[in-house]
């Protein structure tokens, strides 16, 4: 049995992610501030309170070590670098990162959207390929690239796997963006009105696509 340790393990990506791995046979810890323990989670979760800040609090949780460290709720360069702090007994780890963290070839974001002539405009597909916003403080964005840039750079001594999800939608999302569509059904209307003549090719990522993700990179860890 392998062993992983989840941070942010009662979000709504830490939630099905630990429910992933344990049914996977990975012997799961899951770290939350409440130390709250999911229903759907299997019976032989440990459940861990701390915060993820307390840099003492987190390296107790890993223990004498794990074979992956899941990080949900990491943000900026300091994230990064606690991560690689713990390389020594951790074998790899899975971030998530944000589709934020894109600009186009002008070099507009969604940090720029709210600005004249502000909204970016992406290539299809959009590819690992395509720059990012520079690394930061200055945004969420920003620091999801200073997360990223820090991680990769450390790859020999910690395999971090960053998973740049956006607009997540399952059980437990804040933002229920398909209430518009469900509401509409409730009501008895036909019709739908949809942005773009329905051409609009924004995709958004499944908590349990994500969680199936994580599964995958746990179990062939690299730096990508």
């Amino acid at each position: 049995m392998t062993r992983a340790v989840v941070i942010g393990a009662t979000g709504q990506i830490g939630r099905a992610a630990v429910g992933a791995l344990a049914r996977d046979g990975w012997e799961v810890t899951a770290l939350s501030r409440g130390g709250d323990r999911d229903a759907g989670w299997p019976g032989d979760v440990r459940v861990v309170r701390a915060d993820r800040e307390d840099d003492a609090a987190l390296s107790a949780a890993v223990g004498e070590g794990c074979d992956v460290l899941v990080d949900t709720v990491a943000f900026g360069a300091g994230h990064a670098r606690q991560l690689v702090s713990l390389a020594g007994r951790v074998g790899s780890a899975v971030v998530i990162s944000t589709l934020s963290v894109y600009e186009d070839d002008w070099g507009r974001s969604f940090d720029t959207q709210t600005e004249p002539d502000g909204f970016p405009h992406y290539p299809v597909p959009l590819t690992e390929a395509q720059r990012t916003v520079r690394p930061g403080d200055a945004s969420y964005s920003a620091g999801k690239v200073a997360l990223e840039q820090e991680l990769l750079a450390a790859g020999d001594r910690l395999p971090a796997t960053l998973l740049r999800a956006g607009a997540v939608h399952g059980p437990y999302g804040r933002t229920p963006r398909e209430l518009y569509f469900v509401k509409r059904n409730l009501d008895g209307r036909r019709r739908r009105v949809l942005a773009y003549g329905g051409a609009s090719r924004f995709h958004p990522a499944g908590v349990h696509n994500i969680a199936e993700l994580v599964r995958l990179a746990a179990a062939r860890p690299g730096s990508r």
